[in-house]
């Protein structure tokens, strides 16, 4: 029975092992025309922990933007908080690579947002406030210097998009108040006017 008992957790182990060389392998991959949204979001919610493991490992900084994406298309709402503290640690001086998964945040939330999960919603009406983005500092160097107000419009236009297609009242609503304010309007019109048709 013990012999047993050793081959079941070693056949669980070698199980497990192959699931996660397959999620790692996965989001390591060079897409060169996106990725496939079907094929991330059958890796299913058993790959979050591993997925957000790998959003700590500094050495996967080049993979960071597919494991965000991924992370969305999956849309378990164990995976918001997370990325919103991801959001909020990687601030001041970041390199190009982290610039680009930030940027996919909004994105991720959108996703998990479609699938009705209200922190996610609200953390895309926060995240809509230009207020929310003049107040982060952004300072992205790599090869090249962008400076905070093209950083701020980047970040805006992204939370704009994924409320749009998040298609819930409550996203609607928060593009509603952005339209009443003329300034915002001024800067982001067709994005939201777009948003508000989908």
């Amino acid at each position: 029975m013990r012999s047993w008992a050793v081959i079941a957790l070693v056949l669980i182990f070698v199980t497990n092992a192959r699931a996660e060389s397959q999620v790692r392998t996965f989001v390591t991959q060079n897409f060169e025309t996106g990725i496939p949204f079907d094929q991330a979001a059958a890796l299913g919610s058993g790959a979050v922990p591993e997925l957000l493991a790998m959003l700590e490992d500094a050495q996967l900084e080049p993979y960071w933007s597919n494991i965000v994406y991924t992370l969305g298309a999956i849309g378990d709402a164990s995976a918001v908080q997370p990325l919103e503290e991801f959001l909020r640690t990687h601030q001041g001086q970041i390199s190009w690579n982290t610039f680009t998964a930030l940027q996919g945040v909004p994105t991720a939330l959108g996703f998990i947002g479609e699938r009705g999960n209200t922190q996610a919603l609200d953390l895309l009406a926060a995240l809509a406030d230009d207020t929310y983005w003049q107040q982060a500092r952004f300072a992205v160097f790599d090869n090249v210097s962008v400076n905070d107000a093209v950083v701020r419009k980047s970040m805006m236009k992204s939370t704009i998009v994924a409320l749009g297609y998040t298609g819930k009242k409550e996203a609607k609503g928060t593009l509603e108040s952005l339209r009443a304010r003329p300034q915002v309007m001024a800067e982001f019109g067709a994005d939201i006017n777009s948003a508000i048709s989908q």
